[in-house]
């Protein structure tokens, strides 16, 4: 089954990310992963009404269950975009602002003309859903609410007015001093700033929270300064480098200890001479223990020059280094070990010739 998911709705409508396409594909594709509870979290103060007019009837055509947490504000247009959510919850500290529809044109006379029209259409459109959704009628949305004027709602009046279901715990308390009466004095973008800051600060401080647990940070809280978090921080890594910079010196001291004894033993097998020697450190050194292992096994032990003149002087091979089993030896045993005999005795060489090789 597939989760519910969650989207933010924050700034002002009309932007490149907050627009009426933008917004109706993010529903569609969200829709087609089979998603059928959608949660949109507002901080909004409204913008274009015709943008915001199209993401309206996105919401409407949804056949998800839309719900809506209004985490500061939801003003003018972002007001009548909470008429298509099944669901409103808002923070018991946010606001609700709803005045007439406006919007601007540019042209002749014509254009201003259709846009009026628009408008006028829209606040028709406007009412009759505030209505259906508050209990109000049409006239007295508009007396009430369309007169020209901002009308905010604390979410007190929200929920009275059937525009939220419930009220819920605010993110912050740092805005509780923002009353009713404070909010008519200011204009919307000054009230959408005042809590603009307060959300970033609470998503500020729920990093800062992640990061003090996962450091494992001590002495300090989501509430300290950056400065002292900070701090600390700086200190655990440069722990944390220290401890790297040990682990990677023991390290080395390890292998290069391993590589002197890998050599040691290859060169006491005579798999190598002392020449060649630091030719196989840097192997060790570069490509690794595991590849200098497997360089030196497949080195096979051989007789040295002198070691096979002194056998062909003598006509003998050392005891040391011939196979073990001479009536095994190959025609390529007695070439390395006793090429001598192997002159002298036509009848052998012929044997190890055709047992080599074959009659033919």
């Amino acid at each position: 089954m597939i989760k519910p998911q969650e989207i933010k709705l924050y700034g002002d409508i009309g932007t490149w990310k907050n627009n009426g396409e933008t917004f109706s594909d993010k529903l569609a594709e969200i829709e087609k992963t089979g998603c059928r509870e959608l949660t949109i979290r507002m901080h909004c103060y409204g913008g274009s009404v015709f943008e915001g007019n199209v993401m309206l009837n996105a919401l409407q055509r949804s056949k998800m269950k839309i719900k809506i947490i209004i985490d500061g504000i939801a003003a003018s247009m972002a007001s009548v975009l909470l008429i298509a959510a099944d669901e409103v919850e808002i923070a018991e500290n946010g606001f609700i602002m709803i005045h007439t529809p406006s919007g601007f044109t540019q042209g002749n006379a014509k254009a201003h003309e259709q846009a009026t029209k628009l408008l006028y259409d829209l606040e028709g459109n406007f009412s009759k859903q505030y209505a259906n959704k508050s209990g109000l009628s049409i006239d007295q949305v508009k007396a009430q609410w369309f007169d020209g004027n901002d009308h905010w709602l604390n979410a007190d009046d929200a929920v009275k007015y059937r525009l939220a279901t419930r009220k819920i715990p605010a993110l912050s308390k740092a805005v509780e001093s923002l009353d009713k009466e404070a909010v008519l004095t200011m204009n919307i973008k000054s009230v959408y700033n005042r809590y603009t800051a307060i959300l970033t600060n609470q998503n500020e401080n729920e990093m800062k929270k992640e990061l003090i647990e996962f450091f494992k940070l001590e002495g300090v809280t989501e509430e300290s300064p950056d400065s002292e978090v900070m701090q600390l921080l700086k200190d655990k890594f440069a722990e944390l480098e220290q401890q790297v910079s040990q682990g990677n010196a023991e390290g080395e001291t390890a292998k290069a200890s391993t590589i002197n004894t890998m050599l040691d033993n290859a060169q006491r097998e005579g798999k190598i001479t002392a020449e060649l020697r630091s030719t196989y450190e840097m192997v060790g050194k570069t490509t690794g223990i595991d590849a200098l292992s497997s360089i030196l096994s497949g080195i096979v032990k051989r007789p040295s020059i002198a070691s096979m003149i002194k056998n062909e002087v003598k006509g003998q091979v050392n005891s040391d280094l011939q196979p073990k089993n001479k009536k095994d030896w190959t025609l390529e045993d007695y070439r390395m070990y006793a090429p001598k005999e192997l002159r002298d005795n036509n009848k052998l060489y012929d044997q190890l010739i055709e047992k080599q090789y074959g009659k033919d």
